[in-house]
């Protein structure tokens, strides 16, 4: 017998140095749960057991379990819970006599045909983690103290190899975290080594240069962030040292080409304190701001285009007035007629771009107010048309309104002769004399509409996302027309005021076809109009 025990007692030493070597090769959390349970059921001849882990938000969670099911375990997690809560974690309160009745009593509830339990705690430097349960089914004999002494010393060995796996899998969670911000983050994002090689891109940053992840990987900063100005000249990489560094300029792709308009900002990456401060890389942060510059270049052109709009007819006017005004020279009645009729279209002309401006104004900060009636949008055409006949004998204006009156439209008269108006002067300015411009009017079942045709030289694809933008004008024509790029702007706030649709239809080369749509009069849009207006006097009063 004594040489039995001796063999065992061998066996058992060679099994926990063998366990123990299998936990030292695993970092994978689910596989040393795997071994740990499985070894703490063979050295104590259970039939079942469970591991539950006690988390950092002081949840527990039921994780492995063997001889039942991960369902059937998880109905000791109420009393493990309240364990673990009430700080009852002690190895004297794991093996309190009450504590195992309990859990017997949940075994039976659930119909497991266990009579022995044991508890074993595993703890991280004294703070508790975990606890681990095996079940001996009835008519077994209990735990001995030399089981409890055996389970204990190589809980020691199993909480170490846990804490291992629990940190493998934070880092692992937060490396796929901080993989899938950057594959979301809107900005790019470069990350170089201290030699200021390419060790990362993210999604956002090949999307914008053209650069593939993998093709980029290895490549210096100064082959990759390449910026130019706008005048195309090459913008130097500053020193990658030191303070964070802020550049602005056009991005040239992969391919060589011009890319969009964007801010680089490169961060140095430290690691350490004081005189062992060091610097192990640089972290290049691009922010598209093509929009902005855009914007921005608009708005340039706007000054300059308001500039010319108003400094014209202010001559002009300047002109004809102290012409008038000579006491040099005796003007008969006819001249003083058309210089005053001069000096009223220029102030016109200087009314309708301050009206413009002013409008803008209301518009972007939404105090755009409609005086809405039902009016036949047919009738309104037709008299802008005729005006325009008069005013352009250069261009021929085709419109034939319908032999039958058109369903109404709830809408403000003048604000739509606005519309039509600027819809028409867009054709006339940028369609060459002698063409024509087309109107045509239609209906459906729900709306009412008009479309504006010229045989102009047409919009190419790419700008007619932004002609309706404020303050945009094509570069090609740019400097060749009057304008300051307001009017398709205005039209499409004003249609939309209405609960109305514009768009444009146009191949470059064959002119543009811009159309409108408007909801047809009914009682239920004039309530809808008149909640919209009280809501909105509501809001103002309140301010």
């Amino acid at each position: 017998m004594v040489q039995s025990t001796e063999l065992s007692l061998f066996q058992t030493q060679d099994y926990l140095l063998a366990i123990s070597r299998a936990l030292s090769e695993h970092l994978d959390i689910e596989s040393v749960l795997r071994l740990v349970l499985q070894a703490a059921t063979t050295l104590t001849q259970a039939e079942a057991g469970l591991i539950a882990l006690y988390m950092p938000d002081n949840q527990v969670r039921i994780v492995a379990a063997s001889g039942m099911t991960l369902e059937t375990a998880r109905q000791f997690h109420s009393l493990l819970q309240s364990m673990f809560t009430t700080g009852r974690t002690q190895q004297a309160d794991w093996h309190h006599p009450g504590f195992r009745r309990a859990l017997l009593r949940v075994a039976r509830r659930h119909g497991l045909p266990f009579s022995e339990v044991i508890a074993m705690p595993f703890e991280d430097e004294g703070k508790p983690i975990g606890v681990l349960l095996a079940f001996r089914a009835a008519g077994k004999v209990g735990f001995t103290r030399y089981e409890l002494r055996l389970l204990g010393n190589f809980a020691d060995q199993a909480a170490i190899a846990i804490r291992n796996a629990l940190l493998v899998q934070q880092l692992v969670q937060q490396r796929e975290r901080m993989a899938a911000i950057l594959a979301n983050i809107a900005d790019g994002i470069v990350l170089l080594n201290e030699q200021s090689q390419v060790e990362l891109v993210n999604p956002a940053f090949a999307a914008l240069s053209g650069w593939s992840p993998q093709r980029v990987i290895g490549l210096y900063a100064s082959q990759v962030l390449v910026l130019v100005n706008d005048a195309g000249m090459p913008l130097s990489i500053p020193a990658l040292t030191g303070r964070a560094a802020r550049q602005e300029g056009h991005l040239i792709r992969a391919d060589g080409t011009k890319g969009p308009y964007v801010s680089v900002i490169y961060t140095p990456l430290r690691m350490g304190m004081g005189t062992e401060n060091k610097q192990f890389g640089t972290v290049v942060s691009v922010h598209d701001l093509s929009e902005r510059h855009q914007l921005e270049a608009a708005k340039r052109a706007f000054i300059a285009g308001v500039s010319h709009e108003l400094k014209t007819p202010l001559t002009i006017i300047i002109g004809y007035a102290e012409t008038l005004l000579r006491t040099d020279a005796e003007w008969d009645a006819e001249t003083i007629r058309q210089g005053l009729e001069t000096i009223r279209d220029e102030a016109v002309h200087l009314t309708r771009l301050v009206d413009n401006l002013l409008d803008t104004a209301r518009i972007e900060a939404g105090g755009l107010t409609l005086a809405l009636e039902p009016l036949q949008l047919e009738s309104l055409l037709g008299s802008v048309v005729d005006a325009f006949r008069a005013a352009h004998p250069d261009h021929r204006f085709v419109y034939e309104p319908p032999d039958e009156p058109m369903p109404a439209i709830y809408g403000d008269q003048d604000r739509l002769r606005q519309v039509i108006h600027n819809l028409l002067s867009n054709a006339v300015k940028y369609s060459p004399p002698d063409t024509t411009v087309r109107v045509e009017v239609w209906a459906n079942d729900q709306e009412v509409g008009f479309c504006v045709s010229d045989e102009g030289p047409g919009i190419p694809r790419d700008q007619q996302p932004l002609i309706f933008e404020r303050f945009y004008r094509r570069h090609e024509t740019a400097g060749r027309t009057d304008g300051a790029g307001l009017g398709l702007y205005m039209a499409k706030a004003l249609v939309e005021a209405h609960g109305g649709r514009i768009w444009v239809r146009s191949e470059e080369g064959q002119g543009a076809t811009f159309c409108v749509a408007l909801p047809q009069y009914t009682e239920e849009l004039v309530r809808q109009a008149q909640g919209t207006r009280s809501a909105s006097h509501r809001k103002e009063s309140e301010r």
